[in-house]
């Protein structure tokens, strides 16, 4: 029955979903030092992924780590835990999804929730000489992480050995709909809107696909992306389609991995179908944590502590110690 009872608590002034999601982006900076070795992959398709290599003789574990919509694998958060998981002696890997490198010229597609392909690139070239992988995934990297865990199934058993994902849309529709309520509307959703709207009209010359410029100019959510690129660029019939057929919630029942779910109950991008209560508590594989609070990719601890209260908790996670 692997509901986990959590014992994340903050001080009260923290216990609002919106205050946990915004402060880490708007105050945490970025490590003084980070020690990732740049290391470009080839793809199959003959294009390259961005990665940082943060390596140690002391294991044979490696953490790879997923970033979320928008973010890249050089995200304050992500250096973070990149550095403080080293510092406990794992071999790293973060990386960075096609678009979201301003370095490469990605031509063949973008990314999506559903899309795992490139992760699987990263595994494969990262997975020499090491005993154990574990997964990390963030936002939207935990859907890509939950994705490629359940859609293969049995086929990633050799590979890896567990997965942690956090603030995780597992059911993508239900996350579109809870980031257009008014609020997160407001504070969210001009942010990626922004973001996606220069890339693509920037990138959109480059690209092997038509794009209908002139919808996302009027672009004002995240979904119309969904209708305007993702949708075509990956042979889904409509933003909603993609977001119906690429979640990963189905696919939970076929996982043969342990995975563990954070997902706090105040986070803004998550509607209800995001947290599988039932299926958890049958799983002997799907552990499901749900603290009352700590917004999307939140759980601030105080302010003297190193770690945010996520991080040890991959780091008891991947030790066996939960």
């Amino acid at each position: 029955m692997p509901l986990v009872k959590s014992n994340y608590d903050c001080v009260k002034f923290l216990r609002n979903g919106h205050i946990q999601t915004i402060l880490p982006f708007l105050f945490r900076i970025p490590p003084e030092k980070h020690h990732g070795e740049k290391i470009h992959v080839a793809t199959p398709d003959g294009e390259e992924l961005s990665s940082l290599n943060y390596k140690t003789d002391k294991s044979k574990k490696l953490i790879i780590i997923t970033h979320g919509l928008e973010g890249n694998g050089e995200d304050t958060y992500i250096l973070h835990m990149a550095k403080n998981f080293h510092q406990e002696g794992y071999n790293v890997v973060t990386w960075t999804m096609r678009t979201c490198d301003e370095n490469l010229i990605h031509r063949n597609k973008f990314y999506n929730g559903a899309d795992f392909s490139d992760l699987e690139v990263i595994i494969d070239y990262y997975k020499e000489d090491m005993e154990e992988i574990y997964l990390v995934g963030i936002s939207l990297g935990g859907s890509i992480t939950c994705n490629y865990l359940g859609r293969l199934g049995h086929d990633i058993e050799k590979k890896v050995s567990g997965a942690f994902v956090i603030s995780t849309p597992l059911d993508l529709d239900s996350s579109s709909r809870a980031l257009s309520s008014r609020v997160s509307k407001l504070l969210y959703q001009g942010i990626f809107v922004r973001s996606m709207k220069k890339k693509v009209l920037k990138k959109a010359k480059n690209l092997k696909f038509q794009i209908d410029l002139k919808a996302i100019k009027k672009a004002r959510l995240v979904s119309d992306f969904d209708e305007h690129v993702v949708g075509p660029m990956y042979g889904y019939e409509s933003g909603k389609d993609y977001r119906v057929k690429g979640s990963a919630l189905p696919y939970l029942k076929d996982i043969t991995v342990p995975l563990y779910i954070l997902n706090a109950l105040d986070d803004p991008f998550l509607g209800e179908e995001c947290y599988p209560f039932e299926f958890a508590e049958n799983s002997e594989l799907v552990f499901l944590e749900t603290p009352k609070v700590g917004g999307h990719v939140g759980f601030i601890r105080r302010s003297h502590e190193e770690l945010y209260w996520y991080e040890s908790r991959i780091l008891q996670f991947v030790s066996g110690s939960i």
